[in-house]
């Protein structure tokens, strides 16, 4: 009797996590996007170039480490997938 009960509490729990790890990965698509719109639009209008990009990814990897995903190739996909999305 008590095992459905407490079934029920962890399909609860699955639940709730399921849709937040939904939740963070609309979030996280969200942002790439805004980055790469943002990188595309500095290569575009400022002459920003290659070596401005690994700039950038070293700053971030320097000043902000706890911040993953942002490497110079990433933010090559980032650009990219910003490019041809619009």
């Amino acid at each position: 009797m008590l095992e459905k009960q407490f079934e029920y509490i962890t399909q609860l729990i699955e639940s709730a996590r399921y849709r937040a790890y939904q939740s963070v990965n609309q979030e996280l698509i969200q942002l790439y996007w805004e980055v790469g719109a943002y990188l595309s639009k500095k290569v575009k209008e400022d002459s920003w170039g290659q070596s401005t990009v690994q700039e950038l990814a070293d700053y971030i990897q320097l000043k902000h480490p706890d911040l993953k995903g942002f490497s110079r190739m990433s933010q090559i996909r980032i650009n990219h997938a910003s490019i041809n999305s619009t």
